[in-house]
């Protein structure tokens, strides 16, 4: 049986000797973009940059054990996160707008891997079909979404987010 909506912060604690360097930069980089892949009132998507994809990487290299983990505990078995079909997007979501780890679709079976893509901590609301919880989003956590929305409140919210697929237990 499938678990129900969940979600779970994920501490950043990554071997990388320049973890901070490589987030630093990734934040830099989405702030100087001009050029984004998708425009619509309250988002932005800008694709993975170089400097995304190399702080991605590195915290995958932390992150991927812990995910599936979690995940395990829903009831769902996840492929290695770091080769799965989906691929990491940096978004910006504007105040009150939300992301869903699966589209709008509420009883996806994804599980939202975000990471931060700011310094201070982010005030963020987390929804599923009957709860709205307020939290505030430290930038040296991850968040793992499953079955919910986050929606940014107040400031804007940069981030990176990535799609696990689930599979089937065999």
């Amino acid at each position: 049986m499938l678990g129900g909506p969940s979600h779970r912060l994920l501490k950043l604690s990554p071997s990388v000797k320049d973890f901070e360097n490589l987030k630093q930069d990734a934040i830099v980089e989405i702030l100087d973009s001009r050029d984004s892949k998708e425009r619509m009132e309250g988002f932005r998507r800008f694709g993975l940059s170089d400097a995304c994809a190399k702080y991605y990487d590195a915290a995958l290299d932390v992150l991927h054990d812990q995910v599936r983990s979690w995940a395990s505990s829903l009831g769902l078995v996840v492929a290695d996160p770091r080769i799965s079909k989906y691929y990491p997007d940096a978004i910006r979501l504007g105040n009150n707008n939300d992301w869903w780890p699966d589209g709008r679709n509420k009883h996806g079976d994804c599980i939202g891997l975000l990471l931060p893509l700011f310094t201070d901590a982010r005030l963020v609301q987390l929804t599923d079909e009957g709860t709205r919880e307020r939290y505030t989003w430290d930038p040296n956590h991850a968040l793992l979404l499953y079955r919910r929305a986050i929606a940014s409140v107040g400031i804007s919210t940069i981030c990176m987010v990535f799609e696990v697929k689930r599979e089937e237990k065999s």
